[in-house]
């Protein structure tokens, strides 16, 4: 795992799940992006503000994967937007921190990552890792 030593990366309980892939953490707006092999995965919020928007954001791979991943997630918040972007496809499925089911999708979400499946994650410019 590559991260800052000097932040206290919310819902860490990812790292366990996700062991033992090569993961990048990388703070972003006040709260911190979770990358492996040059794609965004999660955006992990846990801020006093806003608090409704507090989880782990899920990356959507394209607009089409977009239902059939909520449905799988049970995301009840798959109306909400993390960045209101009319420019881009951009979407993302919140698993809200305050789910009472909230860590088990989480660890739902990770399965699905390291069983590789394509509808999660965006491909994302330039390298994140050195050559």
């Amino acid at each position: 795992m590559i991260t800052d030593k000097k932040y206290n990366i919310p819902f860490d309980f990812i790292l366990d799940y996700l062991y033992p892939k090569e993961v990048v953490i990388k703070p972003m707006f006040g709260c911190f992006s979770l990358y492996m092999n040059n794609r965004i995965y999660f955006f992990l919020r846990n801020r006093d503000d806003k608090e409704e928007l507090n989880g782990v954001w899920v990356a959507v791979a394209t607009p089409n994967d977009y239902e059939s991943l909520a449905k799988e997630l049970h995301s009840i918040n798959q109306d909400r937007e993390l960045v209101e972007d009319n420019k881009s496809d951009n979407k993302w499925l919140l698993l809200s921190a305050f789910d009472d089911q909230f860590e088990s999708l989480v660890n739902q979400a990770c399965d699905l990552i390291l069983n590789n499946d394509k509808r999660i994650g965006k491909i994302t410019k330039g390298s994140l890792f050195p050559k």
